[in-house]
């Protein structure tokens, strides 16, 4: 209509066709084309500023989560590469409760990548204190081993990257690396639950006599 408008005025002034009425209808066209043009930018600019907060919120998920998972490969490998040379294995609150080298430099590891893509977010580590402030409301929970003991036993069992992340006191994201299994599992609010890509599903058997339970 723009380009109609501009065409049809230039063919009035080239020929200079004395009809009033068809000037007023070129002016009136070009009027129309401006104000809808005016609203469509309003309209525009209010679907980004009303980008619904479900939809923002869910971006910032996505993002968080891929950076988690990122992460716990990351420490993953440095854990199958520092296996051989664990450093030593010293007890914390009892002998049952101890932690290695690796556990430290794993949780280094974490907290250095963590700090370098988001600085204000705050930090929550199991092996040594390493808050702080958060300026955004996101939280980082970390078990840099979580297992140690199967992992200073060689490998027995299982162990595992444990990173969990809240938003504004919400537990959200949680993503865990079965370091030996390569078996990664991750969840977020909203965003389903899944192993190594497979989605997980909520078993559909509601008879407990049936059930396998583990504790």
């Amino acid at each position: 209509l723009g380009w109609f408008s501009l065409t049809l005025r230039r063919n009035l002034t080239q020929h200079r066709a004395p009809i009033k009425a068809l000037g007023w209808f070129s002016l009136k066209i070009y009027f129309n084309c401006t104000l809808f043009n005016e609203r469509a930018m309003i309209l525009s600019k209010l679907g980004e500023n009303l980008m619904d907060e479900a939809t923002r919120f869910r971006l910032l998920v996505n993002h968080l989560q891929s950076l988690a998972v990122g992460i716990a490969q990351e420490a993953g490998s440095f854990i199958i590469d520092a296996r051989t040379s664990m450093g030593d294995v010293q007890a914390k609150k009892n002998v049952h409760d101890i932690v290695t080298q690796v556990d430290v430099d794993v949780q280094d590891f974490i907290i250095k990548t963590i700090r370098a893509a988001r600085p204000d977010d705050w930090i929550l580590a199991e092996e040594k204190d390493a808050s702080i402030e958060s300026k955004n409301g996101i939280k980082w929970i970390i078990d840099p081993i979580d297992g140690t003991r199967n992992f200073a036993k060689g490998g027995f069992g299982v162990f595992a990257v444990s990173i969990g992340i809240e938003i504004h006191g919400v537990p959200t994201i949680g993503v865990v690396l079965d370091v030996q299994n390569n078996l990664l599992y991750k969840a977020a609010n909203g965003l389903g639950a899944y192993r190594n890509e497979k989605r997980l599903q909520v078993a559909k058997d509601t008879d407990f006599r049936t059930m396998t339970v583990g504790f």
